[in-house]
Parts: C-alpha cells; structure tokens; sequence
C-alpha cells in the first residue's frame, strides 16, 4: 500500500492516479557509479604511472608484489562516491509517489524525512511538460503544475505524464459538475 493512501488521503477522497519516477533514475545512478568508478581507476593508474620511482615512500610489498596505498585510497574514494550518487538516484526512486485524487495533486518525496506537497485541483490554472527528446523517446517528463495562490508544484521525470495529465484533466472536470 502506498504511503499517501494510507496516510495522506482522507476518507472521503479517492485516488484517481498514482505516478512512480521513471526508470531513467536508476539508469543515470548506474552511469555515476561506473562513470565515477573508470575516472577513479585512470586517476589511480595515472599516479601509479607518475610516481614508480619511489617504491618505499608510495609502495607496500605483499607476498612480492608492489601495492600502491595511495592509488587504492583514490580508485576506493571515486568508487565511493559513484556509490553514493547511486544510492541518491534509487532512494529517490523508491521514495517518491505522485497522486492525483478527486480533490488535489500530492506529492511525497522522502524515506525517512518524508515532504509532502499538494495543490488543490480548483487552485490550478494550467499545466507544462517537459521531456526534450530523451524523454520523448523513453516516455517521461517534467510536469510543472502554475497555481493561482499557492506555489507552483515542480514534479521530477514521471513515467506516462501525458496519462498523469488525463486523470488531472477528469478529476478537474467531474470537480467542476459538481454542486456548490
């Protein structure tokens, strides 16, 4: 069960849609952690190169075999930081939730520091996408969702935003037939 139907939406409200990140999130924490981790080997074979005049100072001896602790440390730390970057990428795939209900949009990002925006249906005077060419070809975009009152709701690359505009656009209108 998602997070903002258990916790965010009242009973008398219903989900119409629910959008989850596109793939394209663990594709780019992938290309960070191998693109980090090559620089971090060139880096470290670079300096192996630069320095192997000096086996004492920079060099171990294991077994008959020169080990340079200052090139593990760099190709450790880039490997670390590639990580990382893949770690930010999928927690922010899994954490995020997008929500259309017959009464607003809703927005949660976040595991354990949860942020939960929402805009009232009947406060949104217009909605953007943006998806380039790449997300055109992969199918995601950006949603920008202008609002008369409050601020405006800057959604992250969603799969099918177009669908996501559609239940926006029916929850929008079975809002309006309905008496005051």
């Amino acid at each position: 069960m998602s997070y903002i139907s258990k916790n965010i939406v009242g009973n008398d409200e219903r989900i119409i849609y629910i959008a989850r990140l596109h793939w394209i999130y663990n594709f780019m924490g992938v290309f960070w952690f191998i693109f980090l981790s090559v620089i971090g080997y060139f880096l470290s074979l670079g300096f192996e190169v630069m320095f192997a005049d000096i086996p004492y100072v920079l060099n171990i001896i294991i077994g008959g075999l020169y080990i340079n602790k200052i090139s593990q440390i760099i190709i450790a730390s880039f490997i670390i930081l590639g990580l990382f970057m893949f770690l930010s990428y999928f927690i922010k795939y899994i954490s995020t939730e997008i929500a259309v209900t017959n009464e607003r949009v809703i927005s949660k990002k976040g595991l354990i520091m949860v942020e939960v925006e929402e805009i009232d249906i009947s406060e949104i005077r217009s909605e953007h996408i943006n998806h380039g060419i790449m997300g055109r070809i992969f199918g995601y975009g950006r949603i920008y969702l202008d609002s008369k009152f409050v601020g405006d709701l800057k959604l992250p690359s969603i799969k099918r935003p177009y669908r996501f505009l559609r239940a926006l656009h029916k929850a929008k209108s079975v809002l309006e037939e309905k008496p005051i």
